[in-house]
């Protein structure tokens, strides 16, 4: 028996745009943007091309990173986020996307990481009260990869309370890290993703609505050096 209105559950259907190399200014022009929510991007885009994606009611998000957490202060947290506001307000974007490269191990440093994105949002809220401006997070594939030997061990169910979504980099989750796989293999396997997407939503009780799932446009290639010497059968990847 349903005695609420049920909540309309966004959906985010997200790309990345890596400008390096112009292919973007290239094919732009191409895209269906009917079906993408926000554009992210790395380094600074022409703003002709912000004002183009906006006319196709989507919206622009630059995608940053940011010191050692372990020293992220509130001295530094605050120039952080005012580096953000004026490449927010100098671009007209709708948002930041965090992309993190190094590990959350201590509590010191998961508390700096809580704190950076509660100061945000706040800062978002406070600076931009008429918009509704974004704030992303990437996360690994999974939040057991390697058994946290990437360090990437972040506080994921506080995290989530305070980000827009976070982004599942759901690509090179079948690196071979102690060389045991000869095979040729994706870089994206379904059994590694779904594995993550369960351990996110169903072990940390996450919200599917605060997930993206990030897929590349990418393969590896693979050099067949000696056909006699193939792994047996039981080395093969999984499907």
């Amino acid at each position: 028996l349903v005695t609420e209105p049920v909540p309309k559950i966004p959906r985010w259907t997200s790309v990345w745009i890596d400008l390096e190399g112009g292919r973007f200014y290239d094919n732009y022009l191409y895209y269906d943007w009917t079906n993408i929510d926000a554009a992210l991007f790395f380094g600074e885009m022409d703003k002709q091309y912000i004002d183009f994606i906006h006319s196709k009611n989507t919206e622009v998000h630059a995608t940053v990173g940011f010191g050692d957490i372990k020293r992220l202060n509130k001295k530094k947290r605050k120039e952080y986020i005012d580096s953000w506001l004026n490449l927010i307000e100098k671009m007209n974007l709708d948002g930041i996307s965090l992309d993190y490269e190094d590990g959350s191990l201590l509590p010191r440093s998961k508390d700096n990481l809580i704190s950076l994105l509660q100061e945000t949002k706040e800062a978002f809220a406070e600076t931009y009260p008429e918009k509704s401006l974004k704030l992303t997070f990437c996360i690994n594939y999974s939040p057991a990869a390697l058994n946290c030997l990437t360090g990437r061990c972040y506080p994921l169910r506080s995290m989530a309370k305070i980000l827009d979504y976070m982004i599942i980099m759901g690509y090179d989750a079948e690196q071979d890290w102690w060389g045991a796989n000869t095979w040729g293999h994706t870089t994206d396997p379904y059994y590694r993703l779904k594995r993550g997407l369960r351990e996110y939503i169903q072990c940390l009780g996450i919200p599917p609505y605060k997930l993206t799932l990030a897929l590349p446009w990418y393969s590896w290639a693979f050099k067949c050096e000696e056909a006699s010497l193939q792994p047996s059968i039981e080395r093969q990847p999984r499907e």
